[in-house]
């Protein structure tokens, strides 16, 4: 069974069938690296840290992002105009993607 919301999508049930709570607190550290903490009802805790929009020129950008499960994820931004960029990422679980990036 999956559940869906209006947010975000699917969220399939824990591992063992069973729903799980979830409560966590971000916080911005300096140098712009966002951090998240989160604890499940189940005791289990996992934190992220990770930055976007890592300026290498005018026109190209760099983002990272790693959390406790070792998971993590590379991405990069290349604007072509005011409102539009080129996107490509690697994530180690899910491999490379790319797409098209409007801006607003």
């Amino acid at each position: 069974k999956v559940e869906t919301t209006w947010l975000s999508g699917s969220y399939p049930p824990g591992r063992d069938g069973s729903q799980v709570a979830v409560a966590g607190i971000r916080y911005l550290l300096p140098l712009f690296l966002q951090t998240d903490l989160r604890v499940s009802n189940k005791g289990r805790v996992r934190f992220m840290i990770g930055r976007d929009d890592i300026a290498v020129t005018s026109r190209l950008r760099l983002g990272a992002e790693y959390n406790t499960d070792n998971e993590y994820q590379v991405k990069t931004k290349y604007i072509i105009a005011k409102n539009f960029a080129l996107s490509a990422n690697y994530d180690n679980q899910y491999g490379f993607g790319g797409g098209v990036t409007l801006i607003y």
